[in-house]
């Protein structure tokens, strides 16, 4: 569940109403009908409780093999403008916990350290994305959603520009990646 709150100064400031006021918004002073306003509040209520918009799904990764697994995450969805990043190490024995919106719709990607994928049984729906061995991040350039912006290195010091299904640049290729679903899962790696 999302809880949004919302901080007493970015309410809306009240103003006064009457013909001594004279400012912006004075001509709308107490003129919406009440039912407008009980329409517009049901309205905003279905929104946030209609399944699919509201909710997140977590992906918590247990991590009982013997090496450090690494994980890549994909958004088939607009996600704050992400659409791949990567590689996310998760030591022996330790756990990480994933989560987007259900409306970003999110793709993992498992990998071993000898570059080994890592599949789950229950886990059959698959999409490719584009991926280099480096730490990435693949984002949607600003003023036009048909190019990608790669970023790749230590520091995403490279960058190349490519468009949407275009050729990569050498080291990168695109990689399979499962769906996860609207649900909350854990993923156990085993040895």
């Amino acid at each position: 569940m999302t809880r949004t709150n919302i901080a007493a100064n970015e309410m809306p400031a009240a103003r006064p109403a009457g013909p001594h006021y004279t400012g912006a918004g004075a001509a709308v002073a107490h003129r919406l009908p009440r039912g407008a306003v009980r329409a517009a509040v049901l309205v905003a209520g279905l929104a946030a409780a209609a399944p699919g918009t509201a909710g997140a799904a977590d992906v918590k990764v247990e991590n009982y093999s013997n090496e450090t697994v690494n994980v890549a995450v994909a958004y088939n969805k607009d996600f704050y403008g992400k659409v791949v990043q990567g590689w996310f190490q998760i030591k022996p024995n330790h756990t990480h916990t994933f989560r987007a919106n259900n409306a970003a719709d999110m793709y993992l990607r498992f990998e071993r350290e000898s570059g080994k994928e890592v599949t789950f049984d229950s886990y059959n729906t698959f999409r490719k994305f584009p991926a280099p061995d480096d730490r990435f991040l693949v984002t949607k350039e600003p003023d036009d959603a048909a190019i990608r912006v790669l970023q790749w290195g230590d520091s995403l010091q490279h960058s190349f520009n490519v468009p949407k299904g275009g050729k990569l640049p050498k080291g990168w290729a695109d990689r399979r990646f499962f769906r996860v679903g609207p649900k909350d899962v854990t993923l156990e790696v085993r040895p």
